[in-house]
């Protein structure tokens, strides 16, 4: 059986439970749902901690934040693909494995975005 939820922003306690009739199990989880921009100063945060040269990073991401916050998704999304591209052009060729982490981030948060 599939079942879809939407869930509001939060932290919500889910329990999954499986039974057939003959054995069943339950696992217990926790699943905490933020805003766009939550997510995108959590991107900040990372930057800043993970890269010591994130200032360029850091004032794209600042922009595609203020987008969020003013419900302007298509500049958020930009800024956020430009964020992409610096990391690739600064981070990457040094530190593959955090361009990739930030990468990743930005584009999760420009998926929600786009939804």
């Amino acid at each position: 059986m599939v079942v879809s939820v939407v869930l509001p922003v939060g932290c919500h306690p889910i329990e999954l439970v499986v039974d057939d009739g003959m054995a069943s199990a339950t696992n217990a989880l926790t699943v905490e749902v933020i805003t766009t921009a939550e997510a995108t100063r959590r991107l900040i945060e990372q930057a800043q901690t993970e890269w010591r040269r994130s200032q360029p990073q850091v004032a794209t991401l600042r922009a595609a934040l203020h987008a969020i916050e003013r419900g302007d998704e298509i500049p958020a999304i930009n800024q956020l693909r430009a964020f992409q591209n610096k990391v690739r052009a600064q981070v990457g060729r040094l530190d593959p494995a955090l361009a990739a982490s930030l990468i990743e981030m930005a584009q999760e948060i420009i998926d929600a975005l786009s939804m």
